[in-house]
């Protein structure tokens, strides 16, 4: 299982497992698509959240949507940066970068 690294999400403290897994997402930027157990649910689908507003997202889950963010699985994809973040409930994560399909318009002018 080549770039996969243990993480626990079930005997570890839910602030202590939502703060290791933002810790992976510091560096994705822009829209990303974020897929998780809830999102299965017939009312939710996945979610899309600013980059900049994913820890405010994580953490106000419970109260905003409903159920604990990293219940199960979870999926983060960000299309500026390339990278894909996948957690699975049986307590392995991994990140890995693709090509970036997406430019944010203030960096159209950096290129």
């Amino acid at each position: 299982m080549d770039g996969w690294a243990p993480f626990d999400i079930e005997e570890r403290d839910s602030d202590v497992i939502e703060d290791d897994f933002l810790s992976y997402c510091d560096d994705l930027e822009g829209p990303l698509i974020v897929v998780n157990s809830t999102s299965f649910d017939e009312d939710q689908g996945p979610f899309f959240v600013e980059a900049s507003r994913l820890v405010d997202f994580v953490k106000a889950f419970p109260t905003r949507v409903r159920d604990y963010f990293m219940y199960a699985s979870v999926i983060v994809v960000s299309p500026v940066t390339g990278f894909v973040i996948v957690v699975q409930d049986d307590g392995y994560i991994v990140k890995v970068r693709g090509n970036a399909i997406m430019v944010m318009q203030d960096k159209l002018g950096e290129k």
